[in-house]
């Protein structure tokens, strides 16, 4: 059996050509067990019907072989996002920013590092 990690990185590679117009970035936690899927641009992802279907299908499939893992699927407005992308993914109908790392999530959390103390552990 591939591991959850190669699994997702086939399908994605499958995905990209079935979705030209998107891209698509994939994180994996391994210490959380979840993997994060990102897909721009955000209308793709909340009204293509193919996509969501396609989505629907690759969440229970994922699901039944690694059940003790996790997978989200995400857009650049989630309150998360991806730090370090596993995998980054144009489809050749893409147009929007090539940059990686422009999600809404990713510019508040580097806004918020830089203004967040750390919190003090009293005892």
């Amino acid at each position: 059996m591939i591991t959850s990690k190669e699994y997702i990185i086939n399908k994605l590679s499958i995905f990209i050509n079935l979705f030209p117009t998107v891209r698509v970035r994939y994180e994996h936690d391994g210490n959380a067990l979840v993997h994060i899927i990102e897909i721009l641009p955000s209308e793709v992802y909340r009204q293509n019907e193919d996509y969501i279907a396609w989505e629907s299908e690759m969440f229970d499939r994922f699901i039944d072989r690694y059940p003790c893992e996790n997978v989200c699927f995400i857009t650049d407005d989630a309150l998360v996002g991806i730090g370090n992308a596993d995998l980054t993914l144009y489809g050749e109908s893409f147009t929007g920013d090539r940059q990686v790392g422009d999600s809404t999530a990713d510019k508040r959390r580097r806004r918020t590092r830089k203004s967040v103390p750390m919190p003090v552990l009293i005892e």
